[in-house]
């Protein structure tokens, strides 16, 4: 199997936090969060790490991380400076640029299929593992071949405030289509966790207000309602919806769409249980909504 390589963002200041947040303990025995991502990659089969660091953090780094983590992976420093740029900084810019940015300053030390995460977000174990399988699965000359590991978003939600996130939409082979960034996302109902504005998600109510009519929510109109949270945070066209309930409202018909997604394979074939599919056609529109 291909070797890979972590590449961890680790430059920034942490301005709103007020200090370097990626040295801050937060488990039992003074694990940082970087601890957990270090050992969750190295058990998925990453074999090197790369921090992108400020040079003038180097010392703290290789004290309270680096010299712990070289004892079991290869590592390597990068440093991301505004003045690393083609060109120079002829904008006089002071911060530090992006994420691509970060990773070009990192290039000279990337010598494997690659991936990279933030040094202050927990992603688990299975992120890794997701990530390195398919890394190691790149051959070479194999260029622009890329993944983005996807999260639930309720399941990245804090109870302790907002947050920002990237709302993927994929198209339909699966394949990253856009992300929109949304911000101020707070546990609350589902019309406040993602992000959507309230005038915009009763239109989208009212304009579909028939399908309640011609179709059976489990929860009536609550079920619509919650529904077009859902299209509306993910751009999705409800009518599609409708039109994928009158394929599979007979036997005949759920039959042959499973068969259809069979073949697909993936993630359509997950959601391909023809006598499923029927059932909720007639009896719960919202449930075959978060099935398509």
């Amino acid at each position: 199997m291909n070797k890979a390589t972590l590449v961890i963002m680790a430059a920034g200041l942490g301005s709103r936090y007020g200090g370097l947040k990626q040295i801050d303990p937060v488990g039992p025995n003074g694990e940082i969060i970087i601890d957990y991502s270090i050992f969750d990659a190295v058990k998925a089969g990453f074999s090197k790490i790369v921090f992108i660091i400020k040079k003038e953090n180097e010392d703290i780094f290789r004290r309270l991380i680096g010299n712990k983590v070289e004892k079991f992976v290869d590592v390597d420093y990068a440093f991301q400076s505004v003045e690393d740029i083609p060109g120079g900084n002829i904008f006089g810019r002071e911060k530090p640029w992006g994420t691509g940015h970060a990773v070009m300053c990192a290039e000279k030390y990337i010598k494997t299929p690659f991936a990279v995460i933030n040094s202050d977000d927990f992603y688990g174990r299975s992120a890794f593992e997701g990530l390195y399988k398919f890394l190691s699965e790149v051959k070479d000359g194999d260029k622009f071949n890329y993944a983005m590991m996807g999260f639930v978003l309720e399941n990245t939600l804090t109870d302790n405030g907002t947050v920002a996130r990237g709302v993927c939409e994929l198209d339909s082979f699966g394949y990253l289509k856009n992300i929109t960034e949304r911000t101020k996302i707070k546990k609350f109902d589902d019309a406040t966790k993602y992000g959507i504005h309230a005038g915009k998600l009763t239109k989208l109510v009212k304009d579909n207000i028939k399908m309640a009519q011609n179709y059976t929510f489990k929860d009536g109109l609550r079920g619509l309602e919650s529904m077009a949270k859902k299209a509306a945070a993910l751009k999705t066209d409800m009518s599609l919806v409708s039109g994928f309930a009158d394929k599979v409202s007979t036997v005949e018909g759920a039959i042959t769409t499973g068969a259809q997604l069979q073949v697909l394979g993936g993630s359509y074939a997950l959601g391909s249980d023809p006598l499923s599919m029927l059932y909720e056609s007639l009896n719960d529109m919202e449930g075959l909504f978060d099935r398509a």
